[in-house]
Formats: structure tokens, sequence, C-alpha cells
């Protein structure tokens, strides 16, 4: 497991936001697993818990997200993950070129425990919806504060306005687990 510091982007960085860092896990073969870790989290606007649904627009408040993308390869997935444990997969053929809805035979799961001014976000992701093979990925979070205040956290940005779909963000690798 590598921890990955995530940066606010400048245009929209939180006023009460520490930090986010995130880690992915891949060692079980069936699932991957992700965490942030949020510090600073007192201020996060968390709507109720809904569960494991499928729903659209989820970035449009507080939101962790990943996109895979196979080395060599222009398709990727986009994954939002909400603290509500609402979420959706989506693959894209190229930069921003949407193919639909990724099937999923088993739901990605999604909690968020915060306490005090820490939050932590767990996601589990079946890996039969993802790509085998060795990836790019880009580790993000939209952070939406009780305020209205939206910060945009990523791994790297490479626009004037914040635009996760950018490959120059995928700066994280992500190797399937070994077979045993």
């Amino acid at each position: 497991m590598e921890k990955h510091e995530l940066v606010p982007h400048p245009q929209a960085a939180s006023s009460s936001v520490k930090s986010v860092t995130a880690t992915l896990d891949w060692s079980a073969s069936d699932w991957l697993q992700v965490i942030w870790r949020i510090d600073g989290a007192g201020q996060i606007k968390l709507g109720p818990e809904v569960g494991p649904d499928r729903a659209d627009d989820l970035w449009k408040t507080t939101c962790f997200e990943l996109f895979i993308q196979p080395v060599n390869d222009d398709r990727y997935i986009e994954l939002n993950l909400s603290p509500s444990g609402q979420w959706n997969a989506y693959l894209f053929m190229q930069y921003r070129e949407p193919a639909g809805e990724l099937p999923a035979d088993m739901a990605p799961t999604c909690t968020a425990y915060r306490s005090n001014e820490d939050m932590i976000v767990t996601a589990s992701i079946p890996t039969s919806i993802l790509f085998g093979d060795t990836c790019s990925v880009g580790i993000s979070a939209v952070i939406e504060e009780k305020d209205g205040a939206t910060s945009y956290w990523a791994l790297h940005h490479a626009d004037e306005k914040p635009d996760f779909h950018n490959r120059a963000c995928f700066t994280a690798k992500l190797e399937p687990p070994e077979a045993a």
C-alpha cells in the first residue's frame, strides 16, 4: 500500500480542509480497496446515507473519484463514490468521450466515518469492473463544505480549471495482484 498526497486546485482551495491522502490496496484479487483520509473535515457537507445505489452527478457535492487507465491505452474508467453509499462507474473511449455506464455484477461500497476534525472514507471496488492490467490512476476528491464552498483535490492539476479527466493527473500506478 502506498500513500498518495492529494493537492487542492489553486483556484478552488478549502479554507478548512488541511490535507487529503489516499491509499490503494489491491492485495486481494477480487477487491480494490481505497482509503481517503481528510484532515480538517469538520465542515464537510455530507448527505444522508442512501446505500449502494447507482446515481449520476455525484461530483456535484462531496464525492471521491478514481480514474483508471491501462498503460498505452486511450480507454479509461471513471469511478464516483459518495459517502452516502451511492456510486457510479463510466467507461470512456478516450479523453471525455463517454461510452456509457460500466456494467457491474457487484456494486462498490463506500463508507465514511468522521470524528471531530478527521474523516476516513473507505471504498471497496470489485475488480471485475476494472482492467486487469497495469494502470495509471488518478485519485481525486470533490469536497463541499457546509457554507457551499467546494474544493477540488487530486494527485496533480494540469489545467487552470479543475479537470480530473486530464491524463496528466493520472500519476499513481496500480499493479494487479499476482495470481496465487
